[in-house]
Parts: structure tokens; sequence; C-alpha cells
């Protein structure tokens, strides 16, 4: 599992047909300078070094195909999975597209399922492990258990399923087969 349009270290890309953002990320990821040495607001350092440029723009005409490459996984993911009713598949909605980043369910029995999964040579993540309102950077917010409660949910349920460009339809097959093997 990794990024749509991932990098060897470090970086990111913003796009936007809006000149006036693309302004100020540029002042913004530079320490809050447009000019050398001359900071006109509060900013970070996050600007993508001469590599990661240079590696991202190789992968980049190939992010449509990956992207679709993706869809096609998820979509035999759906197919295959949905018959599982303690399964939550993601959503789709109509008209609409998705880059599929990630293929994420939801299981009561998360634990459980990817210990079964890892068992079974099947690795899988769980992405945000803690929500928000319980990680110790939000500890002076004085936010409690159930204050949020459908965040606290995806926390306890969610579990990301193998999923990356190339990924053989054979894979995915066994990857659901072993899904559907620990629900019976």
């Amino acid at each position: 599992m990794h990024k749509n349009l991932g990098a060897l270290g470090d970086a990111g890309a913003l796009t936007t047909n809006d000149a006036g953002l693309a302004d100020f990320v540029r002042c913004f990821r530079n320490y809050g300078s447009s000019k050398k040495y001359y900071n006109e607001i509060l900013g970070i350092n996050s600007r993508l070094d001469a590599l990661q440029a240079a590696i991202l723009s190789l992968k980049l005409p190939r992010l449509r195909q990956w992207n679709a490459d993706r869809a096609c996984t998820s979509s035999l993911y759906s197919t295959l999975l949905g018959e599982i009713p303690e399964l939550t598949l993601p959503y789709l909605a109509p008209a609409c597209t998705h880059v599929w980043h990630l293929y994420v369910i939801k299981s009561p029995k998360r634990d459980a399922l990817q210990q079964f999964l890892y068992n079974r040579g099947v690795q899988t993540m769980i992405h945000y492990p803690v929500p928000p309102h319980l990680q110790q950077a939000y500890k002076t917010s004085n936010f409690l258990h159930g204050a949020f409660p459908v965040a606290e949910e995806m926390a306890k349920q969610c579990l990301s399923l193998p999923l990356f460009p190339g990924m053989l339809p054979s894979e995915v097959e066994r990857v659901c087969a072993a899904i559907q093997a620990f629900h019976r």
C-alpha cells in the first residue's frame, strides 16, 4: 500500500487555477517569504527538493493509469466482498469518481480479522487507530471518550486492504477468499 503518486521521501504538491492561492502557497511553504530573507507572513519550510521533483515528474504521466488500476482493483474487492453482511464497504456515489488511495472496510471484528489475514500472509493496515480528539496533542481540549462516537467507531473498525497499481485479480481473490473464510 502506497501513495497514488509517491516520492522517494517527503514530497507534496498542490494544484490550483487560483493565482492568489498559488502565490500564498508559494510564500507559505518557503518560511512565509516570496523574496529571500524577507518574511511577509508566518510560514513553514515545506519546499520540494529537486530530486523529489524529478522523480515525481517521471511518475506523473503514469498516474492516470495507476488510478485506473486502483479503481479496477477496488471494484473487484467490492464485488467479491459485497455479500458479507458483517462488513461495511466503501461507497461510491453515483456520477462520482474516486482515486482509491486506500480500500478501507469496516468490521466490528477488525482486530481478529486483521490477525486472521496476517496468519495467511495478507498484510493490512489500520490507518488512524486513535481518533484526533483522543490524541495527546489535543489533551487540553478535554474531549472524553464518547465525545465523537462515529470517529471512535471508525478508529476501532476500519481496516485497509492491500491496494496498489498492478495488483493482480488473483491477488485480490486470495485476499477476499481469506476474508470470506474468516466470516464462515
